[in-house]
């Protein structure tokens, strides 16, 4: 049905409603007909041939009649319809023919004095002969912060013709060639000499952000990672320790430890007999699990005399166990 109305209304041109009161129509018509057509054979078999056959002619030719004027109609609202069509898509305005604009040449010689391109006015360069447009490009550029240091660096303005610098590179208040700043063939010779930067040596469990980013290759993330790290630890106790820090890579760790130690005895420990659940599993060695069973076994065994006691938790392995000796406390 839907591609039937699509049909009616790409041909006859008609809306949603025009298409869905012709279908009404049509199928109208077709009852209509076959109406006619149907009803004598029907009424036959109800009413006999004969009654049939005296059938009033009137009827048949009213509803005749009726079929050819609706017919009539349609054919005629689709010739409106059609007319109405091709009358919309038709321009129905007059547009005035396009203005034809000339364009302003960018340069013609009129005035010639002697003129600094880095003070110039935009009247200047228009009385130089330059146009308009040109002009505040020039004089923006400089406005800008723009600067001119040889004659040829107005050719690096978009659009300056090369006829007007020919015209007027003898009136133009400018070297040549740039000036070189250096009275020596080594540009680097300048008379300046920069002070070397000295990084004082430095305990690694003491220094704070500042001193860490005085390292190359130490941003303002990586010192606060390193301080934070070392602070979960309770302090490093060998220079090992700090591969595990994130981000910072073997090359920055070998200048690291140009200048920073770790002095002995500067280490925080836990005491395992008093520390809370929440206080161990912080610590980057324990974590969450392994703090629960070091709290249910001292709960279930008593306080922990030494590393041996430890050791007794099974999920614990040696090599933990090794790296968490220098940190507990009983």
């Amino acid at each position: 049905m839907k591609r039937i109305k699509f049909w009616i209304r790409n041909y006859f041109g008609f809306s949603k409603k025009e298409t869905n009161g012709f279908i009404i129509i049509v199928a109208i018509m077709i009852i209509s007909v076959s109406g006619v057509l149907v009803y004598p054979l029907v009424a036959g078999k109800l009413f006999g041939n004969k009654q049939v056959e005296n059938l009033d002619q009137s009827t048949l030719d009213s509803l005749e009649a009726l079929i050819e004027k609706q017919t009539a109609e349609l054919t005629s609202k689709k010739d409106v319809l059609k007319k109405e069509y091709e009358a919309k898509r038709a321009p129905n305005k007059k547009y005035p023919p396009k203005k034809k604009f000339t364009k302003e040449p960018a340069f013609q010689a009129k005035e010639t004095f002697d003129f600094d391109p880095n003070v110039a006015t935009v009247e200047e360069w228009q009385k130089l002969g330059f146009s308009s447009r040109l002009a505040k490009r020039i004089h923006n550029y400089v406005s800008k912060g723009g600067r001119f240091h040889q004659k040829s660096d107005l050719k690096k303005i978009y659009g300056f013709p090369d006829e007007a610098y020919d015209q007027l590179v003898s009136y133009i208040q400018l070297p040549e060639k740039r000036e070189r700043k250096y009275a020596s063939a080594n540009p680097y010779e300048s008379g300046k000499t920069f002070k070397k930067r000295v990084i004082t040596p430095f305990d690694l469990n003491e220094a704070d952000t500042a001193q860490l980013k005085q390292i190359s290759g130490i941003g303002e993330k990586l010192s606060v990672r390193i301080v934070k790290y070392r602070e979960s630890l309770g302090g490093f106790v060998n220079t090992t320790q700090l591969k595990d820090v994130y981000g910072l890579k073997p090359e920055v760790i070998e200048e690291l430890l140009k200048y920073a130690s770790i002095k002995a005895g500067s280490i925080k420990k836990i005491n395992v007999n008093t520390a809370t659940y929440d206080q161990l599993k912080t610590h980057p060695y324990i974590r969450y699990k392994l703090a629960k069973v070091i709290v249910n076994y001292r709960e279930h065994h008593g306080k922990y005399t030494s590393m041996a006691d430890l050791g007794k938790i099974k999920i614990l392995d040696q090599e933990t166990l090794e790296k968490l000796e220098p940190y507990i406390g009983f």
